[in-house]
């Protein structure tokens, strides 16, 4: 049951995002890609887990110990993120998409003739029903990892 519902919310926030890009403008900054890309894992691992645990008892709960450490993951991630967008961390070297000052000439021109430039900085928030897409994500994260102790915690009642 527990795969089953980390393949659901999974594949519900991929379909939210990849719909909030495509139909209402919104884009995907770095750390936003990262983010997917952790979403994603947990849907793959959902689905070996959902199919491993009718032929192999040990696989699938690896498979559940993998989407478990993977939650744990995209909860550190989203705490960067909103940590980022509130300043609160440095904004990595790839989310730096902006022309300062202290640039020469050569990376001002690499910069804007890049693709990359065309990308949303990462500590702009981009906001959602008063809230940023950050907050959003570290929300549903939180819920997973409610949903994961849960999880654990009637395992090991038994």
């Amino acid at each position: 049951m527990f795969a089953k519902i980390m393949l659901l919310v999974s594949l519900l926030g991929l379909a939210g995002v990849f719909s909030l890009e495509h139909f209402f403008s919104f884009s995907a900054c770095d750390l936003c890609i990262k983010q997917r890309i952790l979403t994603a894992v947990l849907a793959t691992l959902s689905l070996i887990c959902i199919f491993s645990q009718k032929f192999n008892k040990k696989l699938g709960y690896f498979c559940e110990i993998l989407i478990t450490l993977n939650i744990i993951a995209m909860l550190g991630l989203a705490i960067f993120q909103v940590g980022v967008e509130k300043k609160l961390f440095d904004l990595p070297e790839t989310c730096n998409h902006a022309i300062t000052s202290n640039q020469d000439i050569e990376k001002i021109r690499s910069l804007l003739m890049s693709v990359e430039s065309l990308k949303p900085s990462c500590d702009v928030p981009q906001i959602l029903f008063g809230v940023s897409l950050a907050t959003w994500t570290l929300l549903g994260t939180l819920i997973l990892i409610f949903i994961a102790g849960r999880h654990w915690f009637l395992k090991f009642k038994k």
